[in-house]
């Protein structure tokens, strides 16, 4: 009976979060070819509803810059929540502090990490978030340029090939793709390890894709 109560949200020092500023973590982020860019979190305060103007704010932004944020603003144009497996369209859709959903229509630019808010009532500083660990191993990934190149495939174009592990970025926030300093037709991949590594080239293998790596 001692014990005092949990601090709830300590924005603006109201007790209660659904009177807070919203605020959500982005925990994952992806794209759908019909819904835009997607960002999936917990929501630390304050409520957000369908129509709703976000405001991005990166977790590395000095607080005095906080009034920029309002730049990269998008309308949610869509909210979900997952029920088992699916992704079920959130009905009425609002949600507030606590719950955990799926935005449609926010910022591009938007990582794992930054923080996501109202733009006509933004918060004062980004959410805490931990960092995400870089990558562990890079290898070299191009079109097949060898005698038997489409023998297995029909992708054998190098453009094609870097434009598919581009398009991979979009959902795995964990891949990272550049262009080679040595090989213009090459893409370097960096991941985490082997298995996710092998993972992507078995997929694209099975896409169609023919490779040299």
């Amino acid at each position: 009976q001692n014990i005092p109560p949990p601090a709830l949200s300590t924005f603006h020092g109201i007790l209660d979060p659904t009177q807070e500023p919203f605020a959500m973590a982005a925990t994952t982020v992806g794209y759908d070819n019909f819904l835009g860019r997607l960002c999936t979190g917990r929501i630390y305060s304050g409520t957000v509803a369908k129509n709703d103007t976000v405001a991005l704010i990166p977790r590395d932004m000095d607080p005095q810059n906080i009034p920029d944020a309002a730049l990269s603003a998008n309308t949610i144009s869509a909210m979900f929540v997952n029920r088992g497996v699916s992704r079920t369209p959130l009905d009425p859709p609002i949600a507030k502090a606590g719950d955990i959903v799926t935005l449609a229509g926010v910022p591009d630019n938007i990582a794992v990490g930054d923080t996501l808010t109202l733009k006509s009532n933004p918060v004062n500083k980004a959410l805490q978030t931990p960092p995400i660990n870089p990558p562990t191993l890079s290898i070299e990934i191009g079109g097949n340029t060898s005698p038997l190149a489409g023998k297995e495939g029909t992708i054998v174009a190098s453009s094609r090939v870097r434009d598919r592990l581009i398009s991979e970025t979009d959902n795995n926030v964990t891949l990272n793709v550049t262009k080679s300093d040595t090989d213009s037709d090459r893409s370097v991949v960096h991941a985490r390890g082997e298995l996710q590594l092998g993972i992507l080239i078995e997929q694209m293998r099975r896409e169609g894709y023919e490779m040299t790596v």
